[in-house]
C-alpha cells in the first residue's frame, strides 16, 4: 500500500465570512492566562509508574525509580521538597516538568516527531485543566507519568525532538472558549476509543473509529497496560505519524496515508476542540471546517505512486472524517474533490453525487469516491493529485470554497496530495449480445 503524505499548502486566501469570524473570536483569546509552574507531590513509583498498594513519598537522597529514573544519573533532585512546584516549560533538572513527562509517556527513540508534537500538546493540556481545577497532582499513571532525569537518558539527537515538540505552548480549548480540555489519553485503543463515561462531561471525549489499530494482538497489549481507551491513543499517534500498523520503526505494514501534522492527530481523537498559542494570546492554531483522511483505495505497494489508466475511469475512494468544529450539513453540499494536479475530469463522488444526504456531525465519518478520467493518450508517469473537501454555498453556487483556502496561517488545514502514473489505456471488457425469448437485444 502506498503511503500517501499530507502536506499544507500555504495559501492566503480569506472569505469574508471567516473575518467576522475572527473577530467573534478574538473577544476571547485572552480571558485564560496559561500558568507556567506546576506543583506535583512525588511518590516512589513501580517500573510501570504505577503507584504501590502502599504509596511512599520521596525524600532527600532517595534514589528508588519515581524519585529518580535511575540512581546513576543522581539522587531525587529536590532536596527535602514535597510537594515540588517546577516550571511546567523548564530545562534545568530540578525545575522542569513536561520534558520528563513527555519521555517517559512516549519514547522519542521509539515514536515519529509529528506523534511526540501532538504527546507534548496533550500532556500541556492535561496539566493546565489539572492546574485550573485545582488538583492535588501526583507523579504517576494517575495523571501522567513525572519522573525526574527520565529526559537525561536520551542521546542529542532525541532530546532535540522534544525540544522541538515544546517549542510552542500549544493547548487544547473547546470552539466556545479558551479554557484548557480535559485532555486524557491512553497508552491505545482498539478500532475505536471510548467516550467519557460520564454523560455530559468532557463532550469532546467522544468514542471515534481509530482503523490503523487493526492488529488482533492489540487487545491484549490493552488489558495488559488497562489502557481505558479515552481520547489520543499514544500508540495510535504514533501509527498515524508513521503511516504502518506499528508505531515502532522498521515494523508493521504501511497503511495507506500517514499525518504529517499534529493537530491531524488532536483533532481525530479530540472532537469538535481547536489547538491555540499559550505563547502568543491564545490565538487559534485550527480553522473551524476540518477533515482527516482514515483510509484510501487504490494504493500502491511500498511507497510506489497509484496506478490509473487513460481513457477511462479511475475511482478512488477515501474515508474522511469530519475534524471540525462545524457539522456537515447536506444545504451546503459539502464534497470531496480534486483541488489541483492534472486538468482530467473528475465526477462528483459517487456516495453523493448531489452533495450529502445527511448531516455529517463533527467526528462523523462519511466515504467519499473521486473518479478520475485521464484522457486517452495521457503520457506516463508520475503526477501528483490534490484532495481537499469543500463546500457550495447556497448563496454562491458557482464556487467551491475549499477547507485549506478558508483560513491563513496558521490555520490553514492540510490537502490529501498523492502520486499517480499511468500504466496504459483502459481496457474493457464486453459481453456478447444475447438474444433470448420475447427480449430485444
Amino acid at each position: 500500500m502506498n503511503k500517501t503524505r499530507i502536506t499544507v499548502f500555504w495559501l492566503s486566501i480569506f472569505c469574508g465570512i471567516y473575518v467576522t469570524v475572527h473577530s467573534v473570536n478574538a473577544k476571547t483569546l485572552a480571558a485564560y492566562v496559561p500558568p507556567s509552574q506546576i506543583t506535583v507531590k512525588m511518590y516512589r513509583l513501580a517500573g510501570s509508574g504505577n503507584l504501590p498498594p502502599q504509596p511512599v513519598l520521596c525524600s532527600a537522597e532517595d534514589i528508588n525509580y519515581g524519585c529518580t529514573i535511575d540512581s546513576t544519573y543522581g539522587s531525587y533532585p529536590f532536596g527535602a521538597v514535597n510537594p515540588v512546584t517546577v516550571q511546567i516549560e523548564g530545562t534545568s533538572v530540578d525545575n522542569r516538568y513536561l520534558r520528563d513527562v513527555i519521555v517517559r509517556e512516549m519514547s522519542p527513540s521509539l515514536f515519529e516527531p509529528t506523534a511526540l508534537r501532538a504527546q507534548a500538546i496533550a500532556a500541556r493540556t492535561y496539566a493546565y485543566w489539572h492546574i485550573k481545577a485545582g488538583s492535588i497532582i501526583n507523579n504517576s499513571t494517575g495523571f501522567q507519568v513525572f519522573v525526574p532525569r527520565a529526559y537525561d537518558t536520551f542521546n542529542a539527537q532525541q532530546k532535540a525532538i522534544i525540544d522541538v515538540a515544546m517549542v510552542e505552548r500549544h493547548y487544547m480549548s473547546v470552539e466556545a472558549n479558551d479554557l484548557p480540555i480535559f485532555s486524557e489519553f491512553s497508552a491505545d485503543a482498539y478500532l475505536q476509543t471510548k467516550p467519557y463515561p460520564t454523560p455530559g462531561a468532557h463532550t469532546y471525549m467522544k468514542s471515534v473509529p481509530d482503523p490503523i489499530s487493526y492488529d488482533p494482538a492489540i487487545p491484549g497489549i490493552i488489558a495488559t497496560v488497562q489502557a481505558h481507551q479515552r481520547g489520543m491513543s499514544q500508540d495510535g499517534a504514533g501509527r498515524w505519524a508513521r503511516g504502518t500498523s506499528s508505531y515502532r520503526p522498521d515494523a508493521g505494514t504501511p497503511w495507506p496515508l500517514a499525518w504529517d501534522d499534529r493537530r491531524q492527530i488532536l483533532t481525530h481523537y479530540y472532537t469538535d476542540i481547536h489547538v491555540r498559542d499559550g505563547g502568543n494570546t491564545n490565538a487559534l492554531q485550527t480553522p473551524q471546517y476540518r477533515w482527516v483522511p482514515l483510509w484510501a483505495s487504490r494504493s500502491g505497494e511500498n511507497g510506489a505512486p497509484i496506478s490509473l489508466c487513460s481513457g477511462g475511469p479511475n475511482a478512488l475512494s477515501v474515508w474522511i472524517q469530519n475534524s471540525g468544529v462545524l457539522a456537515w450539513t447536506p444545504q451546503s453540499s459539502f464534497d470531496l474533490g480534486v483541488k489541483s494536479g492534472p486538468s482530467w475530469t473528475s465526477a462528483a463522488s459517487a456516495s453523493s453525487p448531489q452533495g450529502l444526504t445527511a448531516v455529517v456531525a463533527e467526528g462523523g465519518t462519511i466515504t467519499e469516491t473521486i473518479v478520475l478520467y485521464p484522457p486517452a493518450g495521457t503520457a506516463a508517469g508520475p503526477y501528483t493529485v490534490s484532495l481537499d473537501m469543500y463546500y457550495i454555498s447556497p448563496n454562491s453556487p458557482d464556487f467551491k470554497q475549499w477547507f485549506s483556502d478558508r483560513e491563513a496561517q496558521p490555520r490553514i488545514w492540510p490537502t490529501l496530495d498523492f502520486q499517480v502514473k499511468i500504466v496504459g489505456p483502459c481496457r474493457f471488457s464486453y459481453l456478447p449480445a444475447i438474444q433470448g425469448a420475447g427480449v430485444t437485444q
